[in-house]
């Protein structure tokens, strides 16, 4: 598991993004776990900038959320900065931020 992996998932096993917010300088996340509690994970990555988005999808229905989260890397920068590798079962977002601001919240 990496470090933004286990920041995220605080050990309650795979998570799916319910929600993905991009804005300017900001990109926005809510996970939750595919089982037991349903704690919400929102994590806020600021100053960030798009680099890629590649999607796949079976159907245009396919890229609505939730998605089955395959693998989240990050890799350091340098300078408080992160690129960051969000790969989904149907999409795959890449960007880089400052290292993000995480809450959790009951569902």
């Amino acid at each position: 598991m990496t470090p933004i992996e286990q920041l995220l998932y605080d050990g309650r096993g795979v998570h799916g993004v319910a929600e993905f917010i991009l804005s300017p300088g900001v990109v926005r996340l809510r996970l939750t776990p595919w089982q037991g509690p349903q704690v919400h994970t929102i994590a806020e990555f600021g100053e960030a900038r798009l680099t890629s988005v590649e999607a796949y999808p079976a159907s245009p229905e396919s890229l609505d959320p939730p998605w089955d989260v395959i693998g989240f890397d990050g890799y350091d920068l340098g300078g408080g900065r992160w690129r960051f590798v969000l790969h989904c079962d149907v999409i795959e977002w890449c960007f880089e931020s400052a290292w993000p601001v995480v809450t959790r919240a009951d569902g």
